[in-house]
């Protein structure tokens, strides 16, 4: 994740600077992180549109013992997809946690019609967490037509993802149409994954629950495998 967000080459050059400075040492992931945040200085940028200092960004991801789940809602005809983050586990279940409230600041990278069935761009949106305001936000284009989007693209961030029902029947008629031209083996390795996970959570804390979703994607992606 921190390797797609900064770059190849700014996550390459803080890994040298940290091994040169530090090989003779004992060190920690502070120290790390600041190493990240020079590299990366006047290069990226997070999701406030600030130099990214990387102990703000990895924080939460190091701190909290839970993970982010991200619901993208595409149930509209002409209108951008939303995305909500929530913990994927009980929070009550968990310690109090009053510094980060279980949100997360998520690079969440996805794939949609416009940018990727044309263009074969992966796009990113920042999802901000509960705990700080941004004086500005971006907004996304919007797509102008019934469109298929698809969440955490090349599984590149630490979270699971769920659809709404007409959102993932459009995902899925993708997936039908151009199962190996627009989805790569991570996708589909992660789509399968995620709602196994999220069904079976369900049935763990006693939730209603489907398998269907994930039958449909196993058949979708595996079609010649004897299921």
């Amino acid at each position: 994740m921190i390797e797609t967000v900064l770059g190849k080459s700014v996550f390459q050059s803080a890994l040298q600077s940290y091994i040169r400075t530090y090989q003779f040492s004992n060190a920690d992931h502070e120290m790390l992180f600041e190493k990240f945040t020079e590299a990366a200085a006047g290069t990226v940028k997070d999701w406030c549109g600030r130099p990214m200092n990387v102990t703000r960004f990895l924080d939460p991801w190091f701190l909290q013992q839970d993970f982010p789940l991200v619901t993208v809602t595409n149930n509209q005809l002409i209108s951008d997809a939303t995305f909500s983050q929530q913990p994927y586990n009980d929070v009550e279940r968990l310690p109090p946690n009053n510094t980060f409230g279980y949100t997360w600041p998520i690079p969440f990278y996805w794939k949609n019609y416009r940018y990727y069935y044309k263009n074969n761009e992966t796009s990113l949106t920042w999802l901000n967490p509960a705990y700080e305001t941004c004086a500005k936000s971006a907004i996304a284009p919007n797509n102008r037509a019934i469109h298929w989007d698809m969440g955490n693209a090349e599984s590149t961030s630490y979270l699971r993802v769920d659809y709404d029902d007409i959102g993932y029947t459009r995902l899925l008629e993708q997936l039908k149409a151009r199962r190996d031209i627009d989805f790569s083996t991570a996708d589909k390795v992660h789509l399968i994954g995620d709602q196994l996970a999220i069904a079976t959570e369900r049935d763990r804390n006693g939730l209603p629950f489907s398998y269907h979703k994930v039958l449909d994607l196993i058949t979708t992606i595996l079609p010649k495998y004897p299921h």
